[in-house]
């Protein structure tokens, strides 16, 4: 590329790195910052020992010696050449991300059609940063915008573009940025966009109120900040509710609103049942696995909430609204049998007509005593789900008098599980409420029953499962497994003896964990957790390969007219996964391992 500005290869006698943050080599291809060593290095500056202890540092791979710090951002190109990016002076920190002006500009002058660029931060009319990009080249600004799109994290895109005939120079030949023009912020577009039409207004109120966050601009990447998998079925379900049909799918591929409201329907999605569902139901394979481990006492085997209420509830509100969701939600109706032969059969009862709610009056009781009594009460509710008689679902209300209360809501896990939770706490308060104000309990429409669901995936797997798929978990099968050594052995493995190692990380390393490295690596945080942790294991045990089991929340697009957004059940998917990272030998190269072998799974293992 005749437009790059490369140093070149190093003399003879002189050694140069390309480092990283913690002072780590990079891959080919990825910047980092100049260090040089070798004989012909200075012992520092003259009477500037501050200095000299800044930029001279210890050699990180040789004992004894030193390398000197360049300030140059630079990345080593495949033909061995050193690839010359910009200087560490022109970093900057906007909206907590550390950004490397260099790159921005670097990258924009590989685009055919650029000539030259220089990338600044200014402040718009509301005093926040941007950044603002001068371009000297043919295109659009849209299409360098585009452009960049392809290149870099969704952080790093200029928030504005400003065509120049040429950028003005100083005398000394170098760019003078106090003579580059403000942008016109009122005609190019911001970092912050607004909603421009219906759909947009619709789906970023969704997005605003399941992500937690205020101002969420058209263009803001979904899983920058803070969306995941099962967000994104809150997403689809709350979509639905005001006429928006989507899938978990296409927020996937299209991860803006900007994006996402162009392919969003507003038509009719998949009709469901809003009757009662009755009937037998075949167990999918997480039940399966379930009744499979034989555990002693299946009937305990239960998830719960226990939360405190800021006021005191109004019991037969709570009565009806827990009524509701039960006639609503057919899986918490589920039941299960053991036949003479040892298989366990499922089927959906009709009304239940069973008491869920049971008061405990906490006013009347002394203070100190509380947590004894709410502990014999929980046990009590947890012990009373019963697999074939019901119910599977149970609440305690604990009345600690005038203005608060506590209420525990246990329900057996084969017919609940994370995603389930989202909906039912959020359709119990709706249901609440609407009982509290005298109203009909009307709860958002049904989607896809859990028993339609079990049937649809019996029959896709008798007959609907690819060529493709089943080749790649033959191949995962045939896997050697590598045993993880112990120190010693454990006659009786149970819960009880084991021992938890907490980790804190303070708010810095969370913002780099949680953004900065998904934006920068383009993964997603399972993905970095366990590059980790095959790191971490390689160590010990001199194995770059681990096995492992992943879970997911198993609610995947594998079935047409199949729609799951707000189906309450038992979803989540077990499943083995190898991951290797023999030929990775720097922790970027694991991470990209990882990420490409966990990206290579059908259907997210379902």
């Amino acid at each position: 590329d005749s437009k790059r500005v490369t140093i070149g290869r190093p003399l003879p006698n002189v050694q140069t790195y390309v480092l990283d943050r913690n002072r780590l080599p990079v891959p080919v291809g990825v910047m980092g910052e100049l260090y040089i060593g070798g004989a012909g290095l200075a012992r520092g500056y003259l009477n500037r020992p501050e200095l000299t202890s800044e930029r001279f540092i210890s050699h990180p791979f040789k004992e004894g010696e030193r390398l000197y710090r360049t300030g140059d951002l630079v990345r080593y190109l495949s033909d061995g050449n050193i690839d010359y990016l910009g200087r560490m002076d022109n970093q900057v920190k906007i909206r907590g991300f550390r950004i490397e002006l260099g790159e921005i500009e670097s990258t924009l002058q590989e685009h055919d059609l650029v000539k030259e660029a220089v990338v600044m931060v200014r402040e718009n009319q509301s005093g926040d940063k941007r950044l603002v990009a001068y371009v000297v080249g043919e295109g659009s600004l849209e299409e360098w915008r585009e452009y960049l799109k392809t290149k870099l994290p969704i952080h790093m895109i200029p928030s504005y573009f400003v065509e120049m005939k040429e950028l003005p120079l100083t005398i000394n030949g170098k760019i003078d940025q106090k003579s580059l023009p403000i942008p016109d912020y009122q005609g190019v577009q911001e970092g912050y966009v607004a909603p421009r039409n219906e759909r947009e207004h619709k789906l970023s109120i969704i997005w605003e109120r399941v992500l937690g966050s205020k101002r969420i601009g058209m263009n803001d990447n979904f899983f920058e900040i803070g969306g995941d998998s099962i967000l994104s079925i809150q997403i689809v379900s709350r979509a639905k509710q005001v006429g928006l049909q989507l899938t978990p799918k296409q927020i996937f591929e299209h991860q803006t609103i900007a994006e996402l409201a162009q392919v969003v329907k507003e038509e009719q999605g998949v009709q469901a049942e809003q009757g009662i569902i009755t009937g037998e139901t075949i167990l999918t394979p997480i039940q399966q696995r379930f009744f499979a481990q034989n555990h002693p006492n299946p009937h305990h085997w239960n998830q719960s909430m226990f939360f405190r209420t800021k006021e005191k509830l109004n019991i037969g509100s709570l009565e009806k609204a827990a009524g509701n969701l039960l006639l609503h939600h057919d899986a918490l109706r589920l039941r299960y049998e053991r036949l003479p032969n040892g298989v366990w059969k499922q089927w959906n009862e009709g009304i239940e007509e069973q008491l869920m709610l049971t008061v405990i009056s906490l006013d009347e009781v002394p203070e100190a005593d509380w947590h004894q009594v709410i502990q014999k009460e929980i046990n009590i509710a947890q012990e009373s789900l019963n697999l074939h008689d019901g119910p599977l679902m149970r609440m305690v209300y604990f009345d600690e008098g005038e203005h608060a209360g506590r209420l525990f809501w246990t329900i057996h896990h084969l017919a609940v599980d994370g995603v389930s939770w989202r909906i039912l706490l959020e359709d119990l308060q709706t249901a609440y409420t609407q009982a509290v104000q005298g109203q009909k309990i009307q709860l958002p429409m049904k989607s896809t029953s859990f028993k339609e669901w079990s049937e649809r995936l019996h029959h896709y797997a008798e007959s609907g499962i690819s060529q493709e798929v089943l080749h790649y978990w033959e191949e995962q099968a045939e896997q050697d497994v590598v045993i993880l050594p112990l120190d010693g052995t454990i006659s009786n493995p149970v819960s009880a003896v084991t021992e938890e190692i907490t980790v804190v990380l303070n708010e810095n390393e969370t913002r780099m964990l949680l953004q900065e490295t998904l934006s920068t690596h383009r993964v997603q945080i399972n993905e970095v957790l366990l590059a980790a942790l095959v790191q971490a294991t390689a160590a010990c045990t001199g194995q770059p390969i681990l096995s492992v089991d992943l879970e997911g929340h198993g609610r995947e697009e594998i079935i047409e007219d199949v729609d799951l957004s707000r189906t309450v059940g038992w979803f989540t998917s077990i499943y083995p996964v190898h991951l290797n990272i023999t030929s990775a030998h720097t922790p970027i190269a694991a991470l990209k391992a990882v990420k490409e072998q966990i990206r290579k799974i059908p259907n997210k293992g379902v």
